[in-house]
């Protein structure tokens, strides 16, 4: 008898053995990406330039170059730039445009004259009296939000992707302010329909981990930043790798401008070479 019970044993064993083999292995899936990348493909080149350096030769040789994946940007403030933006549109490449913001000094030079220029006829445009003494204060509460998302929807609605400088006189230093403005600005791009990204310029490596984070819990568009990041002179080289190795973490490549009086930055996107 117990022959039989060890024959039948065995044929379980052989018929489970014989069915695990038969079935397929599990597909073993990489986990989710930790460091989300925009869903497109990154802009290949970026070029900037606050004055007129570049030019519509340049553009067109950068269009050839790069099969218009190329960004071309200019100062919102400088208007010898209108032929270089119009030879990038003409070309189809991707534009990005420098607002003012709030405004503010120039390293140790003070508001130049056109500038505060701009801000009072900015300050105007938002309801502000620039006659009163306290315009300033107003301007920087509130004004300069009005304007500034005047000039997107209206002044430049087709392009793709602006910088806000100055933040820190509307909205503080902190890395907190910085993270809730951009929730502020991306649902507020969101509710108009606007499709350009802000590039982000001067994070400080102590604000960058709030923006990491907020953008791989999904709390921020990646979608909604430029592909780009400036960094300007006023930084030391360590500080610098910080700031570029956490943009590179979610799929931003920094570029450096040498001068804030000659504000410019360019260069290829080589974020996972």
């Amino acid at each position: 008898m117990w022959r039989s019970i060890l024959a039948f044993c065995f044929t379980v064993v052989v018929a489970l053995l014989e069915q695990a083999q038969a079935q397929p292995e599990p597909e073993i899936k990489p986990p989710a990406s930790q460091g989300p990348a925009p869903a497109r493909a990154p802009i290949a080149y970026f070029d900037f330039a606050s004055d007129s350096r570049i030019t519509p030769t340049r553009v067109r040789e950068l269009a050839e170059k790069y099969k218009k994946n190329v960004m071309i940007g200019a100062d919102s403030g400088n208007s010898d730039s209108k032929a270089t933006m119009a030879a990038a549109k003409s070309a189809g490449v991707f534009r990005h445009i420098y607002l003012e913001g709030p405004g503010g000094v120039t390293g140790n030079r003070g508001i130049a004259p056109d500038e505060l220029a701009r801000m009072k006829a900015g300050a105007r445009y938002a309801g502000i009296d620039t006659s009163n003494a306290d315009w300033k204060k107003k301007w920087n509460e509130s004004g300069w939000k009005v304007y500034t998302r005047h000039q997107i929807k209206d002044l430049y609605a087709d392009y793709d992707s602006y910088e806000i400088d100055n933040l820190y006189n509307g909205i503080g230093e902190s890395g907190r302010a910085l993270l809730a403005f951009l929730k502020e600005q991306q649902a507020w791009a969101k509710a108009n329909g606007i499709k350009a990204t802000i590039l982000l310029k001067n994070v400080e490596s102590g604000q960058w981990p709030l923006i990491v984070k907020a953008v791989k819990s999904g709390e921020l568009s990646r979608d909604g930043l430029t592909d780009f990041c400036i960094s300007e002179e006023d930084f030391d080289a360590r500080e610098k790798r910080q700031q570029a190795a956490a943009a590179a973490s979610i799929g931003i490549q920094q570029l450096d401008s040498p001068s804030t009086y000659s504000y410019a930055a360019r260069g290829e996107y080589r974020v996972g070479r």
